[in-house]
C-alpha cells in the first residue's frame, strides 16, 4: 500500500496519513534511522534472498541499521501463522520476530538509561 521507493506513486492505496501528512516511501524510514544514528544515508550492501532483501548501512562503530523488504507477504506480520478473516496474508518462511530478536540480542544499549524521579505532586 505504501511504495518501497520514491516515484512509485501509482502503488499507493491512499495519498496521505490519517492526519493529512503526505506519505513517504517505506525506504524513507531506513534513511531516517541511518541519519539519526550517524550512518551513511544509502545502503553500503544489499543482500537479496528468495524471501527478502536486506539493506545494510555503513555506520559508526557500535551502530547498526538494517532495512528488510519481505517478498509476497501481504499486509501482515511476517511469520504469523494465524489465519485472518482475509485468509493467510503472512509468509510462514520468514519470521520478523526472530530477525528482530537476533538483532537486539547482538547489540547492547550504548547509552544507559537514566533514573527518573517522579514528578512532584501538586499541593
Amino acid at each position: 500500500m505504501i511504495p518501497l521507493e520514491e516515484g512509485d506513486v501509482g502503488a499507493r492505496f491512499f495519498q496521505n496519513a490519517w492526519d493529512g501528512t503526505p506519505l513517504e516511501p517505506s525506504d524513507s524510514q531506513a534513511t531516517y534511522w541511518a541519519t539519526a544514528n550517524g550512518c551513511q544515508t544509502k545502503p553500503s550492501f544489499v543482500e537479496r534472498k528468495p524471501l527478502y532483501a536486506m539493506s545494510v548501512y555503513e555506520c559508526p562503530e557500535g551502530v547498526d541499521v538494517r532495512y528488510y523488504v519481505v517478498e509476497d507477504n501481504g499486509h501482515a506480520w511476517p511469520g504469523d501463522t494465524r489465519i485472518t478473516p482475509l485468509g493467510r496474508d503472512a509468509t510462514n518462511d520468514f519470521s520478523a520476530t526472530d530477525v528482530i530478536w537476533d538483532f537486539f540480542a547482538q547489540h547492547q544499549l550504548v547509552v544507559p538509561l537514566h533514573e527518573t524521579k517522579p514528578a512532584p505532586a501538586f499541593e
